[in-house]
C-alpha cells in the first residue's frame, strides 16, 4: 500500500497554497513575533483581495512564477518588463525558500520594489499618451499595489520576521492576475489603436 505524501507547505508548482489566514497552529509563543505574523498576514490578505476583486478562499491555487507565452500580451516592450519582473520574482522566492540572510531577502525585494514603480510609471505613461479610457482604475491598481509591496517591506526591515509564503503567494497571484487581466485589456487596447492608425495613414 502506497503511503500518501504530505503535503508541501511551500509554493511550488501546481500546489495548492493554503491561505495566508492566521490561526492558533501558527502561534510561535513569542508575543511580539506572533503579532508581527498576524500584521504581515493581515496585508497579504488584503492585497490578494485588492488583486482578485474579492477575499481570497480558503485554498488558493498558485501559479508559477515563470514566464510563459500565455503571459504575452503582445507589446515588445511590456513583454520584456513582465519577463525581467518575474525573473526577479523567482529569485526572490527561491532566497526566501532557502532561508537566506535577511539583508539578501531585504536587497531582493527592494529591487523587486524599483523594478514595479519603474514598469508602472512605464506603462502609465505609455496610457496617458495614448488617452486610453481605464488610465484610472488601472493607476489605482499599480498604487495599491506598490504601497502593499512597500509596506510588507517596511515590516520586514523593522521587525525580526522571516518572510512568509504567503509574501511569495501574494507576487504570484499579482504577477497571474495583473498580467492576465488589467494588463492584457490595456494591451488590446493599445494594439488596436495602432492597427486603426496603420489603416488611415
Amino acid at each position: 500500500m502506497r503511503t500518501a505524501k504530505p503535503k508541501q507547505r511551500l509554493v511550488e508548482v501546481g500546489v495548492a497554497a493554503p491561505s495566508p489566514r492566521w490561526r492558533p497552529t501558527l502561534k510561535v509563543g513569542v508575543k511580539e513575533i506572533d503579532q508581527q505574523h498576524k500584521t504581515l498576514i493581515r496585508r497579504v490578505t488584503a492585497l490578494q483581495e485588492a488583486i482578485l476583486g474579492h477575499k481570497p478562499n480558503d485554498e488558493v491555487a498558485a501559479p508559477s512564477p515563470r514566464w510563459r507565452p500565455a503571459l504575452k500580451v503582445g507589446i515588445k516592450e511590456i513583454d520584456q518588463q513582465h519577463k525581467t519582473l518575474i525573473g526577479h520574482v523567482t529569485a526572490l522566492q527561491a532566497a526566501i525558500a532557502g532561508h537566506k540572510p535577511k539583508d539578501e531577502v531585504a536587497a531582493l525585494l527592494a529591487g523587486l520594489i524599483d523594478l514595479v514603480s519603474f514598469h508602472f510609471a512605464w506603462e502609465e505613461r505609455l496610457m496617458q499618451s495614448r488617452g486610453y479610457e481605464g488610465y484610472a482604475d488601472h493607476q489605482k491598481a499599480h498604487r495599491t499595489l506598490l504601497e502593499q509591496i512597500r509596506a510588507l517591506h517596511q515590516e520586514f526591515l523593522s521587525g525580526d520576521v522571516s518572510p512568509s509564503p504567503g509574501i511569495a503567494l501574494f507576487i504570484q497571484v499579482w504577477a497571474e492576475h495583473h498580467i492576465g487581466g488589467t494588463d492584457k485589456a490595456f494591451a488590446e487596447f493599445i494594439l488596436k489603436s495602432n492597427r486603426k492608425s496603420l489603416k488611415t495613414s
